[in-house]
């Protein structure tokens, strides 16, 4: 009878040994994390003289590989684009003596959101052709449904036949007015003009979980010593009339 008590008591401990290690196992387990590495990309030429330096996201730890390769795709060929387009200028700059310093192109990036359902990705392009008296900076929204496999354009938003261009006119405005009197500033005249309901005016936008945050390029609503401003907008206030397949 003893006998038979320690070998019950002998399986019962390694019953439970292995429903431990089994749970302790489960709980150590590595969970797979979505996320954007940067890759530097580095170029340059003596003949025509130039500099490109790149900072291009690169995602990983995505279920879904094909999706994955999906976005990595789609972000590859903006950035190519631009450098093929920045190689072409320099190609066809005529000037009248060698300047000492090369044409440049440079670009960074912020990521504004990364997940299973949106990418979305702010570029920031600097870009200088010897002889010119400034860069020329721009932004570059990367925004991208991995669900339709399509880049999200500002329309996509918002529900069929809403007038959102005047209502992201009147947000923009009353915002940009409010940030500019803080600084002190009063620049009415473009903010009116580049804030106007026109479909050229709105074309830039990243997004956030919380937010639709809208991109307005150097001397657009304000002289271009202001560099890039932004109109944060909480999804929140404007819920009644989005498309929610893109948010």
């Amino acid at each position: 009878m003893r006998k038979i008590l320690i070998f019950l008591f002998v399986v019962l401990l390694s019953v439970i040994s292995i429903v431990l290690l089994g749970s302790y196992k489960k709980a150590i387990a590595p969970s797979t994390t979505i996320s954007l590495v940067k890759k530097e990309i580095l170029q340059s030429s003596k003949e025509p003289f130039y500099k490109v330096s790149v900072a291009q996201p690169v995602l990983e730890g995505m279920l879904n590989k094909n999706s994955q390769n999906e976005v990595n795709a789609s972000i590859n060929a903006v950035i190519t684009n631009v450098i093929d387009q920045f190689k072409k200028e320099v190609a066809t700059n005529k000037v009248v003596f060698k300047f000492p310093n090369p044409s440049s192109l440079t670009i960074t990036y912020e990521v504004s959101r990364v997940d299973n359902k949106i990418i979305s990705i702010l570029f920031e392009v600097s870009d200088y052709t010897a002889g010119q008296a400034h860069p020329t900076n721009y932004a570059l929204p990367f925004n991208y449904n991995v669900t339709t496999k399509k880049a999200i354009l500002l329309s996509d938003m918002f529900n069929k036949n809403f007038d959102y261009l005047k209502m992201l006119s009147v947000i923009s405005a009353k915002d940009l007015r409010e940030q500019y009197k803080k600084e002190g500033n009063n620049y009415d005249i473009f903010v009116t003009d580049g804030t106007s309901p026109k479909l050229e005016n709105f074309q830039k936008f990243i997004l956030t979980k919380s937010s639709l945050i809208i991109i307005f390029d150097p001397a657009q609503v304000g002289p271009y010593v202001e560099g890039i401003k932004k109109v944060q907008i909480p999804l929140n206030s404007i819920s009644s009339q989005l498309n929610t397949q893109n948010i």
